[in-house]
């Protein structure tokens, strides 16, 4: 199993593939032992596969349903919590263009090689899909799922039957275009030199109206267990505490973003802290620590996940600032949480 963790694509990306397998009859322990992997690879949040594997499972998964469309049908088939911790922060964002920002930073840490970037000229936005450092060509229902999902997941959380005005693919038109025109609500033009979405700017500033209670549950349960155990009786430090807390769906606040929040100076704020024998700093510090502790004790989040969620720019400032923490290494803290 160690192997595959050294891969560059996270175990979590095949989730709504394996979903629609299974809800199409087929047993998923047999489709994965019949591609080459362990089934138990689904229980290892940690677990990664090689851009290869991920591109012959979805031809697979594709020849099995006899679905010429099959990754331009996942989109469509996906539902908020099959994202996981990139499905609950996307509901607490405001807008789209949060959730756009929020989708490009989760996928730079659970998929080596893909990158997403957005460009903004006059009235237009595009959304490009840079897929040339993945160590193994995307497939068509590989790049064909990014892209529905994309369309999915914007029209979802907007409500709003959002209308692009141009979608570009890289790879050839299949027999029959009809199939994406009524996905996507445009016929794609095939054969381009890059993948991308356009649509009107004004959709980066349509505010997020859809929300999954059961997402939401699981992640506010933790943050409440987490609020009692921070509680320390002070004021100004408990009700600064749940401000944070809140701002940690979407963001990690500065300490200029509190004071303009309290309408007053940084000066001042820190001298309310000091006042009751803190920093914003250690505060912070303390919060991220006790969050990622309750997270570790949970196995379906991975370490990727947790470091996405607490908002550290990669793995290894996670794993450098927990070490410093606790003395231990986020896996090792996780090990002998379960003993």
């Amino acid at each position: 199993m160690e192997e595959i963790v050294d891969y560059g694509i996270s175990i979590t990306m095949l989730y709504t593939m394996i979903k629609t397998v299974s809800l199409s009859g087929y047993d998923v322990d047999t489709f994965f032992r019949d591609n080459g992997l362990d089934p138990r690879l689904l229980q290892e949040p940690e677990a990664r596969i090689g851009a290869e594997q991920h591109v012959k499972l979805a031809g697979a998964a594709a020849e099995l349903l006899e679905d010429e469309y099959f990754g331009l049908h996942q989109g469509p088939q996906m539902e908020m919590a099959d994202l996981g911790v990139l499905g609950y922060t996307m509901l607490h964002s405001g807008t789209i263009a949060e959730c756009i920002k929020a989708y490009q930073r989760y996928y730079a840490t659970v998929c080596s090689g893909y990158n997403i970037r957005l460009s903004r000229q006059d009235s237009e936005a595009e959304l490009i899909l840079s897929l040339e450092e993945l160590s193994y060509p995307p497939s068509r229902h590989c790049v064909d799922d990014m892209v529905s999902s994309l369309v999915h997941i914007m029209t979802r959380l907007s409500g709003r039957a959002i209308k692009f005005s141009k979608i570009t693919l890289m790879h050839s038109a299949p027999d029959s275009g009809e199939e994406y025109r009524k996905v996507l609500g445009v016929q794609p033009e095939f054969n381009k030199d890059h993948t991308s979405l356009c649509f009107p700017q004004e959709v980066l500033e349509y505010p997020v109206i859809y929300a999954d209670a059961r997402l939401a549950g699981w992640f506010e349960e933790r943050a409440s267990d987490v609020l009692l155990k921070l509680k320390a009786g002070r004021h100004f430090t408990d009700e600064l505490t749940r401000w944070i807390m809140e701002q940690l769906r979407v963001r990690l606040p500065g300490i200029s973003d509190a004071a303009a929040h309290y309408h007053m100076s940084t000066r001042t704020l820190q001298a309310k802290l000091q006042q009751e024998n803190t920093t914003y700093t250690r505060l912070v510090n303390d919060i991220r620590k006790e969050l990622a502790l309750r997270y570790l004790k949970e196995p379906g989040q991975s370490i990727a996940d947790i470091a996405y969620l607490l908002h550290f720019s990669e793995d290894s400032a996670f794993q450098h600032a927990f070490k410093k923490w606790t003395g231990l290494a986020p896996g090792q803290y996780r090990t002998s949480s379960v003993k």
